[in-house]
């Protein structure tokens, strides 16, 4: 098991730089459309289904992380944490 674990050390600060890279700000789009001029009451679902594919990459690579730091003993907290 000393091999899960070493490769879960070596994981565990290429995932974090990863999603502070690329997926910290993935779903902050949302927040930003009226900026860009988005209005979401002239959705044509194009941005309902383009909300639910970022909020699911985000959440799915939560559930990643949390499994890595479970493996390492550790205690998993919300991403805004990271």
């Amino acid at each position: 098991m000393r091999g899960v674990y070493d490769s879960l050390v070596k994981l565990k600060p290429l995932i974090e730089n990863f999603y502070s890279e690329y997926i910290f700000y993935l779903s902050y789009w949302k927040d930003d459309c009226a900026f860009h001029g988005w209005k979401w009451s002239k959705d044509d679902g194009t941005m309902a289904n383009m909300a639910k594919i970022t909020d699911g990459i985000t959440d799915k690579f939560e559930e990643i992380y949390a499994l890595i730091l479970a493996g390492l003993g550790e205690k998993c907290e919300r991403m805004e944490n990271f």
